[in-house]
């Protein structure tokens, strides 16, 4: 639960989760040693091309309540504009990207820290590799 907290909370720094790489915030990101699991199913997401979701949210969507078994979800490169939520009983997910600076998920949101990041995650056992999170809020851009 305080890695939850803590993810949510970094989510406004533009926080990148890595497998094995060291963030631009000189943040090393290491995969657990006995991060040995088995994934029973994997479904891929992306904008383009043969995907078997367009949106995240959707592939959330899809996983059964009570889901016992560990699920992967694939993201294709891209910026993903949509705010996140897995809810309690949607546990053993996982959410991979190919390269963190590549799969963004972006939701421009305000209110209470814990609630307006870009993602909300609520159940158990949830993983994200090489995948940022950016919440764009008050983002200016330059013309």
């Amino acid at each position: 639960m305080k890695f939850l907290i803590c993810l949510l909370a970094l989510s406004f720094l533009n926080l990148t989760a890595s497998s094995s790489r060291v963030s631009p915030h000189g943040l090393e990101h290491n995969q657990p040693k006995d991060f040995n699991i088995d994934i029973v199913k994997t479904v891929v997401v992306g904008q383009s091309g043969a995907t078997d979701f367009k949106t995240i949210q959707a592939a959330i969507d899809s996983v059964p309540s009570g889901n016992n078994n560990w699920i992967k979800i694939q993201l294709q490169n891209g910026i993903y504009f949509e705010k996140i939520v897995i809810p309690l009983e949607k546990q053993k997910i996982i959410l991979q990207g190919n390269n963190p600076s590549e799969v963004i998920i972006q939701y421009n949101d305000a209110g209470q820290a814990h609630l307006c990041g870009p993602m909300l995650v609520n159940a158990e056992y949830f993983v994200a590799i090489n995948v940022t999170f950016k919440n764009s809020y008050n983002n200016i851009t330059s013309y």
